[in-house]
């Protein structure tokens, strides 16, 4: 697809989150954004593999965020920013998220900040076009 960029936006395509772009003939072309969990057990490459394929993406010009909810978070380090940077990203907090009505009455959990002002707190840079989000940080340990 030869595309001239005017503006990146979110828009909903066929019931599913797209990205829309402008062409040069004037047209709207559509991308899909693309959601990858990895998972399985301890020790099983989950972290190399998601860091690799995050990284791959990225070099193909794709914007991608790496979000990390493991407890013991290193997929910052697998995307190439140094063990003493990466000790130091802020974790996304819990109390990001609040609980609203909506328009029928019904609990939902909303974002208590605008989006960009998230990535721009709690996102850090890294290597070939990918951003790292971390979630799953344990802060301290607790009685169980």
């Amino acid at each position: 697809m030869s595309c001239v960029a005017i503006r990146r936006v979110n828009a909903i395509h066929r019931g599913r989150h797209a990205l829309v772009f402008r062409t040069d003939k004037g047209r709207h072309e559509w991308e899909s954004v693309m959601k990858i969990a990895v998972a399985g057990k301890g020790g099983s490459g989950k972290t190399t593999l998601a860091g690799t394929l995050a990284r791959m993406l990225g070099r193909r010009g794709h914007a991608i965020l790496a979000i990390d909810a493991d407890s013991n978070p290193n997929l910052a380090i697998t995307l190439g920013i140094p063990r003493e940077v990466a000790l130091h990203i802020q974790p996304v907090p819990q109390e990001i998220m609040e609980d609203q009505l909506d328009a029928s009455g019904k609990h939902v959990r909303t974002l208590a900040l605008p989006y960009p002002d998230l990535m721009a707190r709690y996102s850090t840079a890294a290597a070939d076009n990918t951003r790292v989000l971390l979630m799953g940080r344990v802060n301290h340990g607790g009685a169980g």
